[in-house]
C-alpha cells in the first residue's frame, strides 16, 4: 500500500476541496485546456494538408519532383529528330500544343479564345482569324469577315509520344487514359481536362476537330476526363494520331510552338543522346533549356 507523506497528502486533500468548492470554475479550465490543444493540433493539421494539396497541384504543372525537363525550339529538323530519338521510350516523353476547335467549321466558338467556360469570350472571330501559342499570336490568312457563332469548342490539344502521368500524375476522373501500346487510328483518341468536360457538358458539337494546318478536319473520340490541375480547356492525344492529320512539319518555323521534353532523373543517356543528334542537325546548344523540378515547385533554369 502506498502511503502519502504529510505535507503531499495535505495538499491533494487541499485541491481535491478546492474543486469540490469552485466545481464551475474548474470546469471552465479544463475546456479551456482542451480548446487550447484543440486548437494546436487544427492549425497543424491544416498546415500540412495545405503544404500537401499545393505540392500535389505543382506536379500536376511541373512534374513530380526530379523530373529533367528540356525546352527544344521549333527550328528546322529539330522536332522530327526528337520524335525519332524518343520512339518508343518509357524514360522520356515528348510534348507539344496545338490550338483546336472541335464542333462546327467556320464559326465562332462559344469560349473563342480558348478561354475558361465560366469567363466572357473574346467576341467574334474574323475570317482571317487568330492563332495564339508559347510563341505570341498571329493572324492566318482569310478575310476579316466575323464568322457567324456556333457550336464549337476551342481548346489546347497537347500531343505525347507516350504516358505523360508518369512525370504529372494526372487524377483520371472518368473513362480511360490514352493507350500508347496499340496501333495509331485514323480517329485521334483525346482525354479532356475538367474545365474541357465541362464545356461538352454543356453544349452539344459535332464530331469534327479542325486544327489550322492541318491535311483535314479529323473525327475525335473522347475516351476520358482527367485534373490536370489547368483552369484552361485542354486535351491530350497521341503524337503519332496527331501527325496522321497534321503534318510535323507545321511544328517548325517561325509560328511553332517548340517541343518539351520530361525525362526521368537517371535518364542522363538518352539526354545526351538528344543533345547529340540536335547538335549533329546544326541546332545552337545555347537554344536548348534544360532545368529540374524541384520539391518546393520551382525550377532552377541551366543554359548549355
Amino acid at each position: 500500500m502506498i502511503r502519502l507523506s504529510g505535507r503531499l497528502r495535505s495538499s491533494l486533500i487541499i485541491g481535491v476541496q478546492g474543486i469540490r468548492a469552485r466545481k464551475l470554475r474548474t470546469l471552465l479550465s479544463m475546456m479551456s485546456l482542451f480548446l487550447g490543444v484543440l486548437a494546436v493540433v487544427t492549425v497543424q493539421a491544416g498546415a500540412e494538408i495545405a503544404q500537401r494539396t499545393l505540392l500535389a497541384n505543382v506536379e500536376l504543372t511541373m512534374g513530380k519532383d526530379g523530373t529533367r525537363q528540356m525546352y527544344l525550339p521549333p527550328e528546322e529538323g529539330v522536332i522530327p529528330t526528337a520524335l525519332d530519338t524518343l520512339r518508343g521510350r518509357s524514360d522520356a516523353v515528348a510534348l507539344t500544343s496545338v490550338h483546336a476547335v472541335i464542333g462546327e467549321p467556320g464559326v465562332t466558338p462559344v469560349n473563342a479564345g480558348g478561354v475558361s467556360f465560366d469567363q466572357p469570350s473574346y467576341g467574334p472571330v474574323t475570317e482571317s482569324g487568330f492563332v495564339c501559342d508559347p510563341r505570341g499570336c498571329r493572324r492566318f490568312g482569310g478575310e476579316d469577315r466575323p464568322r457567324p457563332p456556333g457550336q464549337a469548342i476551342e481548346l489546347w490539344l497537347t500531343a505525347m509520344t507516350g504516358d505523360l502521368r508518369q512525370f504529372r500524375p494526372f487524377r483520371l476522373e472518368s473513362g480511360a487514359w490514352l493507350n500508347f501500346s496499340s496501333a495509331p487510328s485514323l480517329s485521334p483518341g483525346i482525354v479532356l481536362n475538367k474545365e474541357a468536360a465541362k464545356g461538352f457538358g454543356r453544349y452539344r458539337v459535332p464530331a469534327e476537330m479542325h486544327i489550322e494546318g492541318a491535311v483535314a478536319n479529323a473525327t475525335p473520340r473522347i475516351v476520358g476526363v482527367v485534373d490536370d490541375g489547368s483552369s484552361g480547356p485542354y486535351a491530350y492525344v497521341r503524337a503519332d494520331e496527331l501527325l496522321n492529320w497534321f503534318p510535323v512539319e507545321r511544328l517548325s518555323g517561325p509560328f511553332g510552338s517548340g517541343l518539351e521534353v520530361l525525362l526521368q532523373p537517371d535518364a542522363t543517356l538518352v539526354e545526351q543522346t538528344l543533345r547529340a543528334r540536335l547538335a549533329a542537325a546544326g541546332v545552337p546548344a545555347e537554344q536548348i533549356i534544360s532545368r529540374s523540378s524541384t520539391r518546393a515547385g520551382a525550377s532552377k533554369p541551366r543554359w548549355h
